[in-house]
């Protein structure tokens, strides 16, 4: 499970790796992760981190960045579900209704 700080404090963002892949490498200047130095398994994953790193040996890869107040879930190297807050007129309406009700 991910959760993005509703709030907005810090920022979480997510790589989904889908093969096919050669050679594939992510990191920053203080650490790299070579996932084929012992060999090319072409499996789909998630990285998540909260700064896009630089990737190497995969073209078209993008990071998104997940708005805050969203929860995922990720199993087996896949994002499950993705559950957005909802928008702020709606939270707002049902805060008021449940304040109108405890009146």
């Amino acid at each position: 499970m991910v959760y993005a700080d509703d709030k907005g404090d810090g920022e979480v963002h997510v790589w989904q790796i889908m093969p096919p892949y050669t050679g594939l490498s992510f990191g920053d200047e203080d650490l790299t992760v070579d996932l084929t130095q012992r060999g090319v398994k072409s499996r789909k994953g998630v990285v998540v981190c909260s700064d896009p790193l630089v990737v190497t040996g995969m073209s078209g890869a993008e990071w998104r960045e997940i708005p805050a107040g969203t929860l995922l879930v990720i199993r087996q190297g896949a994002i499950r579900v993705e559950v957005s807050p909802p928008p702020a007129d709606v939270a707002t309406s049902v805060r008021d209704t449940a304040v109108e009700s405890a009146s």
